[in-house]
């Protein structure tokens, strides 16, 4: 089967809160204390917070984006502008058995291409990506950039020699920071996450 990257909706909001509140425990149990995981995993992904979310309210938020496969769900994604020229990868998080399969690529590349959309001649994707092992994130963290394949492209280059491409670093960036350092829009949530290598 061939997994799909979509625009959520409100029959994935069960799955959407099972995927983020299981990924945010497990990706924070090392770094926060147990509390204030229950507290955000409550403020951010409940089913009620979720299911308010779902919808787009651009260009602010994009909406959660889904992978799915074979009508599951697998994994959610998030982000929108947060200015004129900058976006902003807010949330990505995969069940742990699908990690590793590039679907959180493909999410990254879906909520890039909503940023580029809402501003023509976005580039790059900057991520937070803590230096993560088998049992899960440092807490040492390091910026890394992501351009993905230029949409206007056949070919894999980030730059193929389109207007977005030839914009060069002058072009918008979409950047995902820690939590502790994003401003929370009203009904958006925000964390790090690793980034593929």
């Amino acid at each position: 089967m061939t997994a799909v990257v979509r625009q959520a909706v409100v029959a994935d909001v069960s799955s959407i809160a099972e995927i983020c509140s299981t990924a945010y425990r497990d990706a924070y149990r090392e770094l926060l204390p147990p509390g204030y995981i229950d507290r955000s995993v409550v403020a951010f992904y409940d089913e009620e917070r979720v299911s308010r979310d779902v919808a787009a309210a651009p260009p602010e938020w994009f909406g959660y984006q889904v992978v799915e496969e074979g009508g599951r769900v697998l994994g959610a994604a998030g982000g929108g502008m947060t200015g004129l020229r900058a976006g902003e990868l807010s949330l990505i998080y995969l069940a742990s058995a699908e990690r590793g399969r590039g679907l959180g690529t493909r999410l990254l590349e879906r909520v890039t291409a909503l940023v580029r959309a809402a501003r023509c001649g976005c580039r790059s994707s900057w991520a937070t990506s803590a230096a993560s092992g088998s049992t899960g994130p440092a807490a040492s963290s390091r910026w890394r950039r992501y351009a993905p394949p230029c949409p206007a492209s056949t070919t894999t280059s980030s730059a193929c020699g389109c207007a977005a491409c030839s914009a060069g670093p002058t072009a918008c960036d979409v950047t995902a920071r820690t939590a502790a350092e994003v401003p929370r829009l009203p009904g958006q949530s925000t964390f790090a996450a690793p980034l593929p290598r």
